[in-house]
């Protein structure tokens, strides 16, 4: 079995959540597009919680697709980029209220994880290794959704007219209390976030 056939199911799993977006919102022309858009997502998704993953998974011996098929690192980069390029491709294709943040989501936020994700492995310590200072995982009760989640709910939320939210955002009756999408950060605590990504959703930082 190839690499991409192994990745094929989360991909039309997440077509048709993507495509399901321009029901919810009114938008039919949109359907063909957003489903294309979704199917290089979740190729993407796929491919970069595998290479995260791998070193672990060898530790394990549990299943890695990469591993797997015998796909390198760098094949699983040439992957990830021709995919972003064609989610690009298919999002100029929609017709959008809100491009700009529709963009910056699924394109440029999409790009900055292939980077992070190849460098990140590329310069990790080894299995084992103590985390350097400053560098470990903050513990509480709420967790941080990562990128996958956090792009795909903002795209949803814009996507929909904000019929539909991720269950951890906190607008709620257009109440200023919102957690940016891409930064993760609560607005009326960091209004940072809105000069860092300028995808904040709420309108007390301006």
């Amino acid at each position: 079995m190839t690499l991409l056939e192994l990745t094929a199911p989360a991909e039309e799993a997440v077509a048709q959540a993507f495509a399901h977006t321009a029901v919810l919102a009114g938008l039919p022309g949109n359907v063909e597009p957003l489903a294309e858009a979704g199917r290089f997502f979740g190729r993407i998704a796929h491919l970069l919680d595998a290479v995260e993953d791998q070193a672990e998974d060898a530790e394990r011996g549990a299943f890695n697709p990469l591993t797997v098929t015998g796909t390198s690192r760098e094949e699983a980069r040439r992957l990830c980029d021709d995919a972003a390029h064609g989610l690009a491709l298919a999002v100029r294709e929609l017709r959008l209220a809100e491009r700009h943040l529709v963009e910056v989501l699924l394109v440029t936020e999409v790009r900055r994880a292939v980077e992070r994700t190849f460098g990140a492995v590329a310069c990790r310590p080894p299995a084992g290794a103590a985390p350097a200072s400053g560098t470990g995982v903050a513990t509480g009760s709420y967790r941080r959704p990562g990128w996958i989640r956090r792009s795909a709910a903002g795209a949803g939320t814009v996507l929909t007219c904000g019929l539909w939210r991720p269950r951890w955002s906190r607008k709620r009756g257009g109440s200023c209390a919102s957690r940016c999408y891409v930064c993760n950060q609560d607005c009326w605590e960091s209004c940072d976030c809105c000069a860092n990504c300028s995808c904040c959703a709420c309108s007390c930082c301006e």
